[in-house]
């Protein structure tokens, strides 16, 4: 509990930070009073006991920044620092920020919304049980050597007599029309072969699917809805089962309801329907069906496809009238989703990706102009343990003398905590004005020319540069 508790009492004191830094200034101001006052009474000098109490405390700015340490979260408090001074400079340009903002938001934008087209064509993992083991059955032309759509005929003889797939099944997608409940309203259907949905293992929301006896040539007339069409036509009425449509002018039943979002690859179906297919029913036909397998255990895209080629040379010998020349191929349903486009995909994902290097590029240029040395957005410096300090731009005229005047304050005043710490090695110390807290962090001079004004900020500097000497001196 006691990890938790300190914590707790960090993240109280990153959010209550005005309150926590009066509190802390009037407990160090009371500390080295009290010091001062022990140092008087034993018989020390005014400016002796105040200099003794400062040496003895190791000097106010390194106890403040260690008490701001132990008090809050050292990179959070840094962090939300950075972001208002960010902030304030973005205000006080506005020129600046709609370009950068409107440079960076270009580059961002086109690479999220390519990267969403890759994401959902090739890297987003199908919606499927086990979809590494679902691939698409074609026929071979013997014109293109292409995929084709495949003869019915042909698929009834696949899923009889192949030995690399546990479940084969075709659909079809076609136009129909809905009468009745409503206007008339053409929607999309597909029809579908006993298994289709074992294939995919998805499960209705209401209802069931398809049964073997309901894909035979004189069943019952029924059909699965999807869950937009439930919405919209019907209103999501959860007593739609059993309920009867006109479709195509013929009754049919519904008996189940697909979950939202199903949708198989490349289809864009409301309703699907039972195919009612065999063989006394499917001579003569042409190629119009598209063709869905699960691989069995242990098989493989090229095994399949050797056996299907061994099949389809035996086809070509039986149905020579039908399947002359004709070949079958398998392609896993990830390569026949993304299809020919992988390659445009990926170059497009790299082109815009370099958009949004030269637009991190541009921006980097623009803060490299707006800090060049002579410019008033010079202003940062360091002042140890890796952070970065930063001065308000001085705007010129007045403000000049009145910021020069302030450093030379800041100066005289730093000069007390220096001799007495004794130290002025390395970078610590930053006479330091910083316009949201102004606390002093150690000790580092500021110096920038502004055009036109150089005189005010050339005083200031002189000051500064003879007070770092004094405390050298006084250090040695």
């Amino acid at each position: 509990m006691r990890p938790l508790r300190a914590f707790l009492l960090r993240v109280a004191g990153l959010l209550h930070r005005d309150r926590g830094e009066h509190e802390l200034t009037e407990e160090l101001r009371a500390h080295l009073e009290m010091c001062v006052e022990d140092n008087l009474r034993a018989g020390m000098s005014p400016a002796e006991a105040r200099r003794t109490a400062l040496m003895d405390s190791g000097g106010l700015g390194l106890a403040a920044d260690a008490c701001r340490e132990r008090r809050a979260i050292p990179w959070a408090s840094n962090l939300l620092q950075d972001a208002r001074y960010a902030l304030r400079k973005l205000r006080h340009s506005p020129g600046f920020t709609l370009v950068a903002t409107l440079t960076l938001a270009l580059g961002i934008g086109a690479n999220t919304a390519i990267f969403s087209v890759v994401n959902a064509a090739m890297l987003q993992r199908l919606p499927f049980q086990e979809p590494d083991r679902l691939v698409m059955v074609w026929e071979r032309s013997p014109r293109s050597l292409k995929p084709n759509v495949v003869n019915p005929l042909n698929f009834l003889e696949w899923r009889d007599r192949n030995h690399s797939f546990e479940r084969i099944a075709a659909f079809v997608e076609t136009a129909a029309s809905l009468t009745g409940d409503g206007e008339p309203e053409q929607i999309h259907r597909l029809i579908v072969s006993d298994g289709f949905f074992k294939l995919v293992d998805v499960k209705p929301v209401l209802g069931r699917w398809f049964t073997p006896d309901e894909d035979l040539p004189d069943a019952k007339e029924v059909v699965i809805l999807s869950y937009e069409l439930w919405q919209r036509r019907y209103g999501g009425d959860p007593n739609i089962l059993g309920r009867t449509i006109q479709m195509n002018q013929k009754p049919r039943t519904i008996v189940g309801v697909m979950p939202p979002g199903f949708r198989f690859p490349q289809t864009r179906a409301d309703l699907w329907q039972p195919f009612g297919m065999s063989r006394t029913n499917v001579i003569g036909e042409g190629r119009y069906l598209s063709t869905l397998a699960r691989l069995r255990p242990g098989a493989s895209i090229a095994s399949a496809r050797a056996d299907m080629n061994v099949l389809a040379s035996a086809l070509q010998k039986e149905h020579a009238e039908l399947d002359s020349k004709w070949g079958a191929t398998v392609v896993s349903l990830r390569e026949q989703t993304v299809g020919d486009m992988r390659t445009p995909l990926l170059v497009l994902l790299g082109a815009v990706g370099l958009v949004l290097l030269i637009a991190c590029a541009n921006v980097a240029n623009l803060m490299l102009m707006r800090c060049r040395p002579g410019t008033r957005d010079c202003d940062t410096r360091r002042t140890g343990r890796g952070r970065v300090a930063h001065r308000p731009p001085i705007a010129g005229g007045e403000r000049d003398d009145r910021t020069a005047r302030r450093y030379r304050r800041t100066a005289h005043r730093n000069l007390g905590d220096a001799r007495a710490d004794g130290r002025l090695a390395g970078h610590h110390y930053v006479f330091h004005h910083q316009a949201d807290s102004h606390r002093h962090h150690g000790a580092s001079v500021h110096h920038r020319g502004v055009n036109g004004h150089r005189n005010s900020i050339r005083s200031g500097a002189r000051h500064q540069s003879s007070a770092l000497r004094s405390a050298a001196g006084a250090a040695r």
